[in-house]
């Protein structure tokens, strides 16, 4: 009855009931509809330290975080900020990860 409804697959699902009895009257058939759905955040962690000196006028390369969910191997990563290596400062990049489900990592700075 329930051998259609893969727990480890997201979709939607559905389940049909129908009864007979003994006099051979049939029931009137009822559908169940079972979503199985992601709503775990993925993970993301930061690739190296969290805060490193670059040299005025140098050039920045972003190395990037690394990311792990419990059911996506595809995500979209979108980094909030700028580094302008021709200006002395600080600078905050933020970074947060989306599943295909919607589900947004905690952000990471």
């Amino acid at each position: 009855m329930y051998d259609d409804i893969d727990l480890t697959t997201v979709g939607t699902y559905y389940v049909t009931y129908n009864a007979t009895d003994v006099n051979a009257n049939a029931a009137t058939e009822v559908v169940r509809t079972v979503q199985v759905v992601d709503t775990a955040s993925p993970v993301i962690e930061l690739v190296g330290h969290s805060n490193f000196f670059i040299t005025l006028d140098d050039t920045y390369t972003e190395v990037g975080v690394l990311f792990t969910d419990n059911y996506d191997t595809t995500f979209t990563m979108d980094i909030d900020g700028v580094v302008d290596t021709s200006v002395v400062g600080e600078y905050v990049l933020t970074y947060t990860v989306t599943d295909s489900s919607g589900n947004i990592s905690n952000e990471l700075t």
